[in-house]
């Protein structure tokens, strides 16, 4: 009996000191073994120790404020909900900022299903406050985001080539799960993204979403550095692919609609500005040689479609801004041997690094801020109106 004891108290302590590294300011001290006559008591003691309960402060409020799209078509409405403790696998972050996306707006017109009523908004920074059961990778306080991609099954074909963001059972914050347009969210821990706690959130917001889309999308496409990289658009996304592109090691040419805009565009990192309403870009990029790759950030079908006549032989045109049917010249994309492809957003990992280099290299995202509680509709409004400069954030 006193060496089964043993064992049990033995075991009982390493599940403790599992259990308190998620307690800062607890010890193993703090917590008092006693004696369990029954086996069944103590098996129970024990599994408890080895799958920790929810982690959560003491002073959480019983309710939060959360933006909702009710239905279809509706503006957004400011409630109160009722705060609840993470699942297994979650984690409760109180956000600090969040960014306002025009996916948003295609969430809002219901092009995603019949989502209602949702929380949009998948550019979330926040703190964590709270830990569910089994997550290992974070602690209390540690700041996290909240990106387009929001947890995956880890067992599809996508998954296990670890395009997790692409998943067949994918999960999306604001969009299938309640997203950032409120004082707290909850999120999958195996999708949330550390953020550098010493970054503004306001500014690291839209690298949830717009950053990593476009860092993704220009290292994964096969282009050597030196290669000529034209990007095509200068708002929200284009703006940060143009110094993403710069920062890689590119010859890169910002495409866009009219001169006053040639200053702006050098600043950001180009080497070359083609005003789109003096001259024609596709020619204009053959006299640079073509690009090896052209980066459609703005969602103008009648503009990119002639782009790939601008391609070197092989080159691509990489689509990330939705632009519904679009016509292409095939005979030249057969001769010269071209290619359009699309890209989506990237996975924890992927947020991360997108997160890293920017601070590393110096990329900055330019943003509008707002305050949630009194001005969430003028933010989501400028966005909608493409009156914003370049990216609206909402800060909490």
């Amino acid at each position: 009996m006193m060496k089964t004891y043993t064992v049990v108290v033995q075991e009982m302590k390493n599940g403790i000191e599992k259990w308190k590294e998620n307690l800062p300011g607890y010890s193993a001290q703090d917590i008092r073994l006693q004696a369990i006559p029954s086996k069944e008591k103590t098996q129970t003691l024990i599994q408890s120790f080895s799958n920790p309960p929810i982690i959560m402060t003491s002073s959480l409020p019983k309710t939060y404020k959360a933006l909702f799209f009710d239905n279809k078509g509706a503006e957004l409405s400011l409630r109160d909900v009722e705060l609840k403790q993470p699942g297994p696998g979650y984690v409760l972050v109180k956000v600090v900022a969040c960014g306002v996306c025009h996916s948003d707006r295609f969430v809002q017109q219901g092009n995603f299903g019949d989502v209602f009523p949702r929380v949009p908004g998948h550019e979330a920074v926040g703190d964590i406050v709270a830990i569910g059961e089994g997550v290992t990778r974070f602690k209390m306080g540690e700041r996290v985001g909240g990106g387009w991609h929001g947890g995956h099954d880890g067992s599809c074909r996508s998954c296990q080539q670890g395009m997790f963001q692409i998943c067949d059972n994918e999960k999306v914050n604001g969009v299938s799960m309640d997203g950032g347009y409120a004082e707290y969210v909850l999120l999958r821990a195996e999708a949330a993204v550390r953020v550098p706690a010493d970054a503004n959130p306001a500014e690291v917001a839209p690298f949830l979403c717009a950053g990593v889309t476009v860092f993704n999308a220009i290292r994964n496409a096969g282009v050597l550095q030196g290669g000529v990289v034209a990007v095509q658009g200068l708002g929200g996304l284009g703006h940060l692919a143009l110094q993403y592109a710069s920062k890689m090691g590119y010859t890169v040419a910002a495409l866009s609609h009219g001169a006053d805009k040639q200053d702006f565009a050098k600043q950001l990192g180009a080497h070359h500005y083609i005003d789109t309403s003096a001259e024609d870009a596709a020619e204009a990029l053959q006299k640079l040689g073509g690009a090896n790759m052209i980066v459609a950030t703005a969602p103008n079908g009648k503009a990119v479609s002639p782009l790939v006549a601008g391609l070197a032989p092989q080159g691509k045109l990489l689509v990330l801004a939705p632009l519904g049917p679009v016509e292409f010249d095939t005979k030249i994309m057969v001769i010269k041997g071209l290619s359009v492809n699309g890209w989506n957003s990237g996975h924890q990992q992927d947020s991360e690094d997108a997160i890293a280099f920017a601070h590393q290299h110096g990329v900055k995202c330019m943003i509008e801020t707002f305050p949630f509680m009194t001005d969430y509709k003028q933010a989501f409004d400028k966005m909608a109106d493409g009156k914003v400069r370049f990216r609206s954030v909402m800060t909490f």
